[in-house]
């Protein structure tokens, strides 16, 4: 471990030694040095392994994503909303995934062979849900988008009037 950290001192060395004028040396060191860390960094891996094994995180499913942006403030709209609302500026989210099906054809006979199943088919069909964020979705739904867009662009950078839509709202349902 410690020929790691020589092997790094060195480098680092050799970065300080170059200069902006050289930018294909600084490049060069660079890698150099980050390549020394990575290496010390396996080295410390392979002499104090990790507590905790961070192997195989996946990302969550759409469902999960879904349910995470609804819980945090974000109201699913349609897609003609939405182009609305980033027209105005407001951040859209996306969740987009594909469910594959597969179907099997009937069985058809053949002359000579018998019956012959075909090979299945399989079909990948798009999901798209978009999502803005739920005071913008009480602006427009208390003006309008049209008698809105004013207030929505206000609130793009007024935290207490985008609070202020959202608890409106509420008082209304």
């Amino acid at each position: 471990m410690t020929d790691q950290l020589k092997h790094i001192e060195r480098e680092l060395r050799k970065l300080e030694a170059t200069t902006a004028e050289r930018p294909i040396a600084r490049r060069n060191a660079r890698r150099r040095v980050l390549s020394a860390m990575r290496t010390l960094r396996k080295a410390i891996d392979a002499e104090y392994p990790a507590i905790v094994d961070r192997t195989g995180v996946k990302r969550a499913d759409h469902k999960t994503r879904i349910k995470r942006l609804k819980a945090t403030g974000w109201r699913e709209v349609a897609a003609e909303a939405a182009g609305r609302y980033a027209a105005l500026g407001v951040t859209i989210k996306r969740v987009a995934w594909k469910e594959r099906t597969t179907s099997q054809g009937a069985a058809s006979y053949v002359n000579g062979v018998g019956w012959v199943m075909p090979k299945p088919e399989t079909h990948v069909v798009p999901h798209e849900r978009l999502f803005a964020p739920t005071w913008a979705v009480a602006i427009a739904k208390g003006h309008g988008f049209v008698g809105g867009a004013a207030e929505i662009r206000r609130a793009l950078s007024n935290v207490k009037a985008r609070r202020s839509a959202v608890v409106a709202d509420a008082l209304t349902e």
